[in-house]
């Protein structure tokens, strides 16, 4: 479903059914901002409200396996590691600690996650491997990319963009999706999307890569697309 100038439209607000778009002050945010900054926003206030919910899953469980995958999938201390959309630290208060120094960057987009992700390595004495927390992707060449709940965040051309940075800078990278009999991209909430693995494929070959689906045991699936 296109975006119309980016920002949600009334036809667009007649198809969602979201908990989100029903509450005024969430509304309010995509009515009068672009999506990145109605987005960022968005998780500013869940933060402020719930720094653990904000990001949803299981905090515990969910960081260690994210940890746990990305080691087996051959992630080393002496690999520099991008979390993209890391929130506030699920993951890299588990990975930190693994990781030599300076080899963890993180990007996100909200202001108060990135804040609460810096206290939390200060809290639990991870802040000596000086993780990077940045609000955009910043030039660099990373080991593994790791994009997990983002793009079911995104609209179409967001995840387009996002892929085009990321990939040439990483050797391997690897994001999360949820299956859709849809067979477009379509918006289901203010801030939910539905992408079709074809979706994927198509933008993993137009930039010369393969894309493979890797073993997850969870209710999104796991892509890895590297250089073909």
């Amino acid at each position: 479903m296109k975006i119309e100038n980016d920002r949600i439209t009334d036809a667009e607000l007649g198809q969602l059914t979201d908990k989100s778009s029903r509450d005024p002050e969430f509304l309010k945010l995509y009515r009068e901002n672009d999506f990145l900054t109605a987005y960022g926003k968005h998780t500013d206030m869940r933060v402020q409200a719930d720094p653990q919910q904000a990001i949803g899953g299981d905090w515990e469980n969910y960081g260690r396996l994210q940890a746990d995958f990305l080691i087996a999938q051959g992630l080393r201390p002496e690999h520099r590691l991008l979390d993209f959309g890391c929130g506030t630290g699920r993951l890299a208060r588990m990975i930190v600690p693994y990781l030599n120094v300076g080899n963890y960057t993180g990007v996100e987009i909200s202001a108060k996650a990135r804040a609460h992700a810096r206290e939390l390595a200060l809290e639990q004495g991870w802040a000596d491997k000086s993780p990077n927390f940045h609000s955009v992707l910043v030039g660099s060449v990373y080991d593994f990319a790791w994009a997990f709940s983002v793009f079911i965040h995104l609209p179409s051309y967001l995840v387009i963009e996002t892929i085009r940075a990321i990939a040439p800078c990483s050797w391997k990278f690897y994001f999360s999706y949820v299956p859709t009999n849809l067979p477009d991209n379509t918006r289901t909430g203010l801030k939910q999307f539905k992408h079709p693995l074809s979706f994927y494929e198509k933008v993993a070959s137009d930039l010369g890569y393969s894309l493979a689906e890797v073993l997850w045991p969870g209710r999104q699936r796991i892509l890895k697309m590297e250089k073909a």
